[in-house]
């Protein structure tokens, strides 16, 4: 039996909101009886006109129970009305309006997710506001330095007791986890692993599944784990009292089980395990305040009351009491607030990749300027129909509407529109969002129970309307009747132009300037890609050594040389260009100075194969020599001239020591990038320590994946209990650049987005003037003009505006592609070609969418054109 067709919920639903209890059986009987009616009409329209019945029957009731009166009410409904009908009479326009306004707020609204995501760091945490990372700046060096020495914490509890909470916590990164229950169950986790003290329990906050945050790692040997994680080694295990043997040296046990941690966190919080663990496998936390790690960081939790700009201006006294200074040297502590680590873009992240306030303002502005040019899209493209409504316009005013009335109906016509657009950016956000997240990276996402980004949704809403549609509704409310009536406005041509020349003005600038900031970026990009760094890195393959002592290197080069595809093998502390920096003081004895010379530089440390392995080129001197103790050293161009020498044969026999040993200069070899190009070559020592060999990196005759295979398999034999990661040493200086890529590439995106948006504005101008000056383009044919000469005459007038346009982007870009470039100490000269290729790009356009535009007019009759109705 077929089922009768029922009204749509919606409709009772509706009128429960505002209808009495005793009211709404009546309503739901006369609903079904205008739906059966509706449907006897014709089922296939009986939807559509139910709408207007239910508004109908909700009137008198809405008027009652909600003390409208009557007169707003039916202004209101009529005004709705008659909006709804303009929209779709305008079909063209309003499409534009809609793409536009769409378009601008999909881009603010990801942008605005992205910026509020990364300002978002650590808020969650307890007394954010009194918690503080310490940093420690040498004054006479002018380093500042976000690792601390081991011992730095039981000070800072020695020597200010007032301080209520004090922790040290150690980062460690591609770590290997076992569970020792089940032998063979291995995995290599790259961060969110660290060494804390119990204090970093109490002074962070954790939601705790298992385990008591006042003891929980009080005893040597003991850890905290993440949920995520926990499920990740023991399925539906449970956790609590297991075993975990980290990188084949000790175990830990298993004490307490937290919530993960939000996203928006710069703190570890993967797998926590106790700081000071047993003697056998102590690091050297106690009294050693010369060895310094980016890994090794403080945190402290001020009293209320206390300002940590005090504790900085005491603190170098407090550090000359622990730390053996040179004479004139002075070292002092900066505290960092914990919401600021994010931004702090030296030294160790364990969260996300940091950004810098710069870069996050200016997506911001991007979004910001989306939006505006959006607006002004709007405004251009409504002025267009002034003349369309002239006539509406006179005869609501002759019918005694007042000016207000007149803002507000078509105000009201603006909210419709912009309405629209908004439930299209809801629509749409989440697609797009995810497309951009390669280029956002980490946050961003659309959360739509998110508060803040509903009460973004509102502010724009609210912006949009007055931004966009106070100016039309002025300019319609303002338009005299006798004129409008007449059809006479086309007299009042130029009034109100020069605004709107001005908003496209500021769309051109726009535009212009992201286009400029895209060429550069895209030079700068190339020249990463073109420079020299001084080494061989093709066909170089790197993976760790996990085991470092000479037997051990011995045992693994000799493995590897077996293979055939293989023509060199070498082990250092990081090989030819990585993340990993080592410095360390030294000191340079010279004949002509009395006292020996002491600086910092940087440190690697290589065997007899390193040079030949990765092409560096030996300009003066001897190689090093297989060793277990230091006899000679290595070093670069850069610390020669440090030295104060030009001629690499003249330092060779002169004497470095570092890390307590003393030996003569061997060799001078030619300076290669060790870092990316952000940085300038530093002095660097090289010399032989087989204790401190990470790195295995092995030149091949072949890339195929058979040899990599080969390579894996030798590794293993040798190393079976660990963990193998290799990649190719190209692919590690790509990712130096990554995020620049991928600024590039948004860049480029919104450049595209910019221009798209500003050639709709660019229609919509030359769409009123079109209108204005259609009796002027007919009266110039009559009297000899050319389609050529029209066409020209409008595109003089776009061309100045391109100009302006163009004025102002100038040295927007310059400005922003200067700071940006600041970064890198190796870097193009921007040159004239972007700013010539922007402007010319936009030329073209201009030309092409007047072009497109006039020609039509162009070509028309000019009896036609001339015709006063």
């Amino acid at each position: 039996m077929k089922q009768h067709p029922q009204p749509p919920r919606w409709a009772s639903r509706f009128l429960h909101w505002f209808c009495k209890p005793e009211e709404l059986d009546i309503l739901e009987g006369d609903l079904l009886e205008l739906f059966d009616k509706r449907l006897e009409q014709g089922k296939q329209h009986a939807r559509l006109h139910y709408v207007r019945d239910v508004f109908s029957l909700f009137r008198p009731f809405a008027i009652k129970n909600l003390h409208l009166p009557l007169v707003y009410l039916d202004m209101f409904q009529h005004n709705v009305k008659i909006s709804f009908r303009n929209i779709l009479r305008n079909r063209t326009h309003s499409l534009i309006n809609l793409a536009g306004l769409s378009v601008g707020m999909v881009c603010a609204t990801i942008l605005f997710m992205k910026v509020n995501y990364e300002l978002s760091f650590d808020n969650f945490q307890q007394d954010s506001d009194r918690i503080f990372r310490i940093l420690v700046k040498n004054d006479l060096q002018g380093l500042t330095n976000s690792g601390v020495p081991h011992p730095l914490g039981e000070a800072i509890r020695t020597d200010y007791p007032n301080f209520e909470r004090v922790t040290m916590v150690e980062g460690m990164y591609d770590v290997l986890v076992e569970i020792v229950d089940q032998p063979g169950q291995r995995f290599l986790e790259e961060k969110g692993i660290a060494y804390v003290e119990p204090d970093y329990f109490r002074m962070f906050s954790f939601n705790w599944k298992e385990g008591n945050p006042d003891n929980v790692i009080d005893q040597p040997y003991t850890a905290v784990i993440s949920e995520s994680l926990a499920k990740k080694y023991f399925g539906k295990q449970d956790p609590m009292g297991q075993l975990l043997r980290l990188d084949n040296r000790f175990e830990v046990k298993i004490n307490g089980i937290i919530e993960d941690q939000p996203q928006n966190t710069e703190l570890p919080s993967g797998l926590l395990v106790t700081y000071h663990l047993g003697k056998e496998h102590q690091r050297d936390v106690q009294d050693n305040w010369g060895s310094v790690s980016s890994s090794v960081q403080c945190f402290v939790k001020l009293p209320v009351g206390l300002s940590h700009e005090s504790i900085e201006g005491e603190s170098p006294e407090f550090l000359a009491k622990y730390k053996d200074l040179d004479e004139g040297e002075t070292e002092r502590m900066i505290l960092m607030p914990l919401r600021e680590i994010h931004f702090f873009t030296e030294g160790d992240h364990w969260g996300t990749a940091p950004m810098e306030k710069s870069s996050l303002w200016a997506l911001g502005l991007i979004g910001l300027f989306l939006l505006i040019a959006a607006c002004i899209n709007f405004i251009n493209l409504n002025t267009v129909l002034v003349f369309k409504r002239a006539k509406e316009v006179g005869l609501r005013k002759v019918l005694g509407s007042m000016p207000r009335q007149i803002v507000g109906y078509f105000l009201n016509e603006t909210a419709l529109i912009t309405l629209f657009s908004l439930v299209l950016c809801i629509i749409f956000v989440s697609p797009i969002q995810e497309f951009l997240t390669y280029y956002l990276g980490d946050g961003g996402e659309i959360d739509f129970a998110n508060p803040s980004l509903w009460l973004f949704w509102g502010a724009a809403f609210l912006g949009v309307l007055l931004l966009a549609g106070l100016y039309p509704a002025f300019r319609l409310s303002g338009l005299n009747p006798v004129l409008s009536l007449k059809n006479k406005i086309d007299r009042k041509y130029g009034k109100g132009l020069n605004l709107r020349r001005s908003l496209v003005v500021v769309q051109f600038a726009i535009s212009q300037a992201l286009i400029i900031i895209t060429l550069l970026m895209m030079q700068q990009m190339e020249y990463f890609r073109n420079q020299p760094l001084g080494f061989d890195q093709n066909a170089i393959y790197e993976f760790g050594n996990p085991i470092q002592n000479s037997q051990e290197a011995e045992r693994l080069k000799t493995a590897l040389k077996q293979i055939p595809a293989i023509s060199q093998v070498s082990l250092s502390s990081a090989g030819a260009a990585s993340g990993s920096i080592w410095k360390s003081n030294f000191y340079f004895f010279s004949p002509e100075q009395e006292e020996p010379l002491e600086d910092f530089s940087q440190v690697k440390l290589i065997d007899v194969d390193y040079l030949e392995t990765y092409g560096i080129p030996l300009l003066a001197g001897e190689n090093v020599i297989p060793t277990d103790t230091v006899n000679r050293y290595l070093i670069n161009e850069k610390m020669m001239r440090l030295l104060g020498y030009e001629n690499p044969a003249d330092i060779l026999g002169m004497e470095l020591k570092t890390w307590g040993r003393r030996a003569p200069i061997s060799g001078v070899i030619q300076d290669f990038h060790m870092n990316t190009l952000h940085k300038a070559i530093d002095p660097l020592i090289l010399f032989v320590e087989p204790e401190s060999f990470y790195t295995c990196g092995v030149k091949l005759n072949e890339t195929s994946p058979k040899v990599l295979g080969q390579i894996e398999q030798t590794w293993s034999e040798i190393f079976p209990t660990y963990y193998f990661s290799g990649r190719f040493l190209d692919r590690t200086i790509e990712d130096f650049y990554e995020s620049e890529q991928k600024a590039f590439e948004l860049f480029e995106i919104f450049s595209l987005i910019a221009i798209f948006i500003g050639a709709i504005g660019l229609f919509g101008l030359i769409s009123f003037v079109v209108a204005q000056r259609t009796k002027e383009i007919g009266i110039r044919k009559v009297l000899g003009a050319n389609l050529q000469q029209i066409i020209m005459l409008l595109n003089r007038e776009f061309f100045v505006l391109v100009l302006m346009g163009f004025v102002l982007a100038a040295p927007l870009a310059w400005f922003f592609i200067d700071q940006w470039l600041a970064e890198f100490a190796f870097k193009i000269e921007p040159g004239v070609m972007a700013f010539g290729i922007a402007l010319v790009a936009s030329l073209v356009l201009v030309l092409l969418i007047v072009g497109s535009r006039t020609l039509r007019v162009a070509m028309t009759n000019p009896v036609t054109s001339l015709r006063d109705e």
